[in-house]
């Protein structure tokens, strides 16, 4: 097929399953599904510890001076040394528990990382330090030139 019939198909396939969303959408007639009122919190982000530009101390605070009730770091992890990635050691586990503690009921810091799946789907620390984490995002870096059936394998082996 050439690309204008395959643009075509999809298009066709598309409007198939559609309920008429889209030309709602070109109309400005959907309706508000969520707005910032819903936004409870917010999740991985990047602190100065690896490439944000902040510190965890005065992120958190601006969420928790926007009404938030939990704000989720997710610095990324050792592989992902282009991008400052953290050592074990590096982790700010107890920086997050004192300014948890200091932030009382009504607001809390979720730790998290950022893990790079490996080559053969493994995450980049082991699984005790990963299970340390209140929520761990899996993310592929690297090696994008491998064939489809092995980066999906990657990826589920990751998914875990």
């Amino acid at each position: 097929m050439r690309r204008d019939e395959l643009v075509r198909a999809d298009h066709a396939s598309r409007k198939k399953h559609s309920s008429g969303e889209i030309e709602r959408a070109l109309k400005r007639k959907l309706p508000k599904l969520v707005t910032d009122d819903d936004l409870r919190g917010i999740l991985h982000c990047h602190t100065d510890a690896s490439d944000g530009t902040e510190t965890l101390e005065t992120m958190a605070k601006a969420r928790r001076d926007r009404g938030f009730e939990y704000f989720g770091v997710a610095d990324h992890s050792k592989s992902a040394h282009y991008a400052g990635g953290l050592s074990v050691e590096q982790i700010e586990h107890p920086e997050a528990d004192r300014l948890n503690k200091k932030s009382g009921k009504d607001f809390r810091i979720l730790k998290g990382i950022e893990s790079d799946i490996l080559a053969d789907g493994s995450l980049d620390y082991p699984e005790d330090v990963l299970a340390t984490f209140d929520f761990v995002v899996a993310s592929i870096h690297g090696r994008f030139k491998m064939d489809r059936v092995a980066q999906t394998d990657r990826l589920l082996r990751g998914d875990r």
